[in-house]
């Protein structure tokens, strides 16, 4: 009888620590589940957090590109004018006008920029993991090497065509009357006398040499406003897709 309680007595000792295990497992498991979706929701919202500001960097950019596509599409109506002039036979009655959209034409050289400081702040913190689909990090990384053909095509064709135009304008333009037009610049109106105008040489080779390099000016400001034209429809098709893909109105 003795021996039959002890052995009852084990048994139910072995049930309430089973028991005790058991709930034990199961209160670490749902903390650990608990956790695991609170971080989760704590990171897709610092997702969408980050994506919100990538989408404001979108419409930055279309901005940019619209803006740098008036200004090009003004300057190239100029260049198109100055180079018209210099070929014309009488093109010493035109001098001042000449003058003007030869120095000044060339200032309106916008730069195509693209705003990416979203998107480098979520590689150089290693937030990119935060982007959990697929579709939308290949997406993203897609639109940004914009970044690497700017570098590598439009802005070393303005710096070459500003240098070029730098070295041969004084093979037309009197230095003193430029003086003279930049100490005026920004000024509601100018005093220099017309007979300051006056182009250096008439000789084709020359005129031809100048035109020349207003030429190629013009058709990088071109190439760059039909660049930035794709740019915009990238940029907005991009906007839509993050919208969609994280339901932003």
């Amino acid at each position: 009888m003795e021996v039959h309680h002890h052995s009852h007595s084990e048994r139910k000792k072995w049930t309430h620590y089973f028991w005790e295990f058991f709930m034990l497992f199961l209160a670490v498991t749902l903390g650990f589940f608990v956790e695991n979706q609170r971080e989760h929701y704590i990171e897709h919202q610092r997702e969408k957090k980050y994506i919100r500001s990538m989408i404001e960097d979108l419409k930055e950019d279309t901005s940019s590109f619209r803006s740098a596509i008036d200004i090009n599409g003004r300057a190239c109506r100029d260049l198109d004018t100055l180079i018209m002039l210099l070929k014309r036979d009488e093109r010493h009655l035109f001098a001042k006008r000449i003058y003007y959209l030869a120095r000044f034409t060339p200032i309106a050289d916008p730069y195509l920029v693209c705003q990416d400081k979203t998107y480098e702040q979520l590689k150089n913190s290693g937030s990119l993991r935060l982007i959990q689909k697929e579709t939308v990090l290949n997406e993203i990384s897609r639109y940004y090497q914009i970044n690497k053909y700017i570098e590598s095509g439009p802005t070393p064709m303005q710096y070459q065509n500003r240098r070029d135009w730098i070295l041969s304008v004084d093979l037309l333009f009197d230095a003193k009357t430029l003086q003279e037009m930049m100490r005026s610049f920004g000024s509601e109106k100018s005093d220099i006398p017309e007979d300051h105008f006056a182009l250096l040489k008439t000789d084709e080779k020359t005129i031809n040499t100048i035109c020349t390099r207003y030429h190629f000016m013009y058709s990088t400001k071109k190439v760059i406003s039909l660049e930035a034209k794709k740019f915009i429809e990238q940029a907005t098709s991009l906007i839509d897709f993050l919208k969609k893909e994280y339901h932003f109105k």
